[in-house]
């Protein structure tokens, strides 16, 4: 599967370059093309993370779809119309097997609100080559952050959740092993601190420590709070009581979450809160909404 994923990434990265776009490279798929792990097959990648710039957005997907990708009706509408406000756009191989994730920012907020931004993942990222094809690495910095925010947040909430991301927290761990005595750990308690997410990556890194043996340094000043979150997960995964009362509470902040800013504009887009609470209101009247709660609902008690 990561061969043939590597194989589907270069390529289309060099047909990216035909049109003088070198996109950057997000996530595993970063990872997996420059030798971040010990074998190819150590993580398995789900799909090919690429951010380009909102400007190339159309000629990117035109390229696309020209060689044989699909994507959304709908969602490739907006992106022809000039009212692409989502973060990201799902794009297809047309044997279905290769997911394809274009992004125009890197998590679902903007502006000043952005955990990282678009900008910040060109500042100091390298140019690299690989079999013809050229894109941009990022800073190791903003991996490591890049990493954390998903794994933490945007992906499923795994920090309110007591869920965890171990794929994620993986990555995390490699990325530091490698380039982590070139990180200012200054730089990134301020980040932290700006965006109030000290107490979840204080977790983060406790479970970077227990599952895989990372010590960080200054990870002996995890607070009271920090550590019965962390026991939270523990017996979340040891006890099926336990988990069972867990996934209630999951069910409830997922529906709470539901209906914040940056929940709602990760699903919908860009677009102004009444629009999007109205777009969200509309999803209660869709029988498949409801299929899905109820499938939650059956693995949290069977």
């Amino acid at each position: 599967h990561n061969h043939r994923l590597k194989n589907e990434a270069l390529s289309v990265i060099r047909l990216l370059n035909s049109k003088d776009i070198k996109p950057v490279l997000l996530k595993g798929i970063a990872g997996l093309l420059t030798g971040l792990y010990e074998d190819d097959g150590e993580r398995i990648i789900g799909d090919i993370d690429l951010l380009v710039d909102q400007s190339e957005l159309i000629a990117v997907v035109e390229l696309l779809l020209d060689h044989g990708y699909h994507c959304d009706k709908d969602i490739r509408d907006q992106v022809f119309g000039d009212q692409f406000f989502r973060y990201e756009l799902t794009i297809m191989a047309e044997s279905g097997s290769v997911k394809i994730d274009l992004h125009v920012r890197p998590t679902g907020s903007s502006g000043a609100k952005a955990f990282i931004s678009a900008e910040e993942s060109k500042m100091d990222a390298e140019v690299i080559q690989i079999d013809g094809a050229s894109a941009l690495l990022p800073s190791p910095f903003f991996r490591l952050m890049h990493n954390f925010y998903h794994a933490q947040h945007l992906d499923h909430s795994y920090y309110l959740t007591a869920q965890i991301n171990l794929r994620q927290l993986i990555d995390w761990s490699r990325l530091w092993q490698r380039y982590g005595d070139n990180i200012q750990l200054s730089r990134i308690d301020e980040k932290m601190r700006f965006h109030r997410k000290t107490r979840s990556f204080n977790l983060y890194k406790l479970n970077a420590e227990h599952y895989l043996g990372l010590k960080i340094p200054g990870q002996e000043h995890t607070s009271w709070f920090e550590k019965v979150l962390f026991h939270r997960q523990r017996l979340s995964m040891q006890s099926h009581y336990f988990n069972s009362i867990n996934g209630v509470l999951i069910f409830v902040i997922k529906i709470v979450q539901m209906f914040t800013p940056e929940r709602l504009r990760l699903t919908y887009g860009d677009l102004p809160l009444w629009s999007l609470l109205v777009l969200r209101v509309k999803s209660f009247f869709k029988s498949d909404w409801y299929g899905r709660r109820w499938k939650e609902i059956q693995g949290i008690w069977w």
